[in-house]
């Protein structure tokens, strides 16, 4: 467990982090009673991610590592979806074996039968400070469709003349329009709309 004498977060969100983990730790150990399965142990928290990920549960060696710049912007959502969902994967692996798939039945069960939560891969909230890189993004088009961007990847691919990129709904090619921003600029610029 993290020492708490050099917590990464104030104290009483820590705190408050910890009694999520226990009482998702407890909604599981209660179904696992009654189906012959050993006591969960607390996982090890760890709040190093970085970038755009929430968390990440490693069940092999019983650990969450969560973002703490997500978590200290989104707390109330962290301790109702992202600490539950990692939780559910540790739970999966030492239930239903570590075989199963990241986002499947099993994970699903235990998100929405175990927990009362609606079991959600992805998150929504705003990465624009949680960011480690802020990646060059082209402005393309297509022939039924508003602009859209790529990555630098794609983008020096259509340059080179490597690949040529396929509208899905319309099949045609699709062309540079010759603008280029930062993904931080893109995102500021969702959030405004």
């Amino acid at each position: 467990m993290t020492n708490s004498l050099s917590l990464p977060i104030p104290h009483t969100q820590y705190e408050i982090v910890m009694a999520t983990v226990e009482k998702y730790l407890t909604l599981a150990n209660l179904y696992g009673y009654e189906h012959g399965k050993e006591d969960l142990e607390t996982p090890l928290i760890d709040f190093t991610l970085r970038g755009t990920t929430g968390g990440y549960a490693k069940p092999s060696t019983n650990e969450i590592n969560l973002n703490k710049i997500l978590l200290l912007e989104n707390f109330e959502l962290y301790q109702v979806r992202t600490i539950p969902h990692e939780i559910a994967h540790i739970v999966v692996s030492k239930f239903f074996g570590p075989q199963r798939q990241a986002h499947g039945k099993h994970w699903k069960f235990v998100m929405k039968v175990l927990f009362g939560l609606e079991p959600s891969r992805c998150h929504n909230m705003d990465t624009t400070n949680s960011m480690v890189r802020n990646t060059k993004q082209f402005e393309y088009a297509c022939s039924c469709q508003d602009s859209f961007f790529l990555g630098a990847i794609r983008h020096n691919k259509m340059m080179k003349g490597f690949s040529n990129y396929r509208c899905g709904k319309c099949k045609s090619v699709i062309r540079f329009l010759g603008n280029q921003t930062d993904k931080r600029s893109l995102m500021a610029e969702q959030k405004a709309k």
